[in-house]
């Protein structure tokens, strides 16, 4: 699951992304968010989203509806905390700085 772009969905922003970033999450293109496979196309919804501010406004109040409805903030939040809960206590953690690898 793309945390960040259900989060922002729960927040009623306007979500720009791409086919696989969207994976696993349920929305249509102009209806729930947007989809932009290329950088042409990014550009492209971003001056959707500035010539169209109504639309966009509706387009977020969509996401978050159905963000809502396919998961469970609560659930979003446990989850995202049992992430940072695992990576604090991994024993290649050290505050300020978390290696990807065990030291050698």
């Amino acid at each position: 699951m793309r945390v960040k772009i259900v989060e922002g969905m729960l927040m009623g922003k306007v979500v720009i992304t791409t086919t696989i970033g969207k994976e696993g999450i349920e929305g249509e293109h102009k209806k729930e968010l947007l989809v932009a496979d290329t950088a042409q196309a990014f550009l492209e919804a971003i001056d959707y989203c500035i010539q169209h501010p109504e639309r966009a406004n509706d387009i977020a109040s969509h996401a978050e509806e159905k963000a809502a409805a396919q998961f469970n903030p609560r659930e979003v939040a446990e989850h995202m905390m049992s992430i940072y809960t695992d990576l604090l206590s991994s024993p290649h953690y050290r505050p300020g700085k978390l290696t990807a690898h065990p030291a050698k």
